[in-house]
């Protein structure tokens, strides 16, 4: 399968230096750019997912397989590119216990914070540019907005120590 446009491909690694400083830094866990995660032992490609990033917490109980994950992250971050399935994970996601996922959509931009409830992963609010609300990831210590500066649109990831932030540029092609 060839690699995701290149608006992807830009946003990926730059989310990846946020969570590496506030997760594999000072230990939390472990974070992938892009990972095999599997609901099943034997047959595994029938029936998986490859998140843009995943944040795999220390004391996560998914098994480590070789070439995957066998279980949910904690954290997982899925941009959705128009005309992909990305909007049909939630349900995957959360059947394997994936605590949190972020949804970056494009066009029209938007991010959307979903939590696992008794029912499976429920919206816990959405940050559009009209209305740039701040979602706050009770999983990893960041806050995470859309918002338009100097005519760019950002996404915005804050540490919750209020002295760390980030500010990765949208690709607009």
């Amino acid at each position: 399968m060839p690699l995701p446009v290149l608006e992807h491909q830009s946003i990926v690694p730059c989310l990846s230096r946020a969570f590496i400083a506030v997760v594999e830094d000072i230990e939390l866990g472990r974070v992938f750019a892009g990972v095999n995660v599997a609901d099943q032992a034997i047959d595994w490609t029938r029936n998986d997912r490859c998140p843009g990033l995943a944040v795999y917490q220390n004391g996560n109980p998914a098994e480590v397989r070789q070439t995957r994950w066998l279980g949910g992250p904690d954290f997982a971050v899925e941009v959705v590119t128009p005309g992909d399935r990305g909007r049909e994970k939630p349900g995957f996601y959360g059947k394997i216990g994936t605590r949190e996922l972020l949804f970056i959509e494009r066009p029209p931009w938007s991010l959307e914070l979903s939590r696992l409830g008794p029912v499976g992963l429920e919206s816990a609010g959405r940050s559009t540019e009209d209305g740039p609300a701040l979602l706050l990831s009770d999983i990893v210590p960041l806050t995470f907005a859309l918002v338009s500066d100097c005519e760019r649109l950002r996404v915005s990831l804050m540490h919750r120590d209020g002295v760390s932030s980030w500010r990765i540029s949208v690709l607009t092609l």
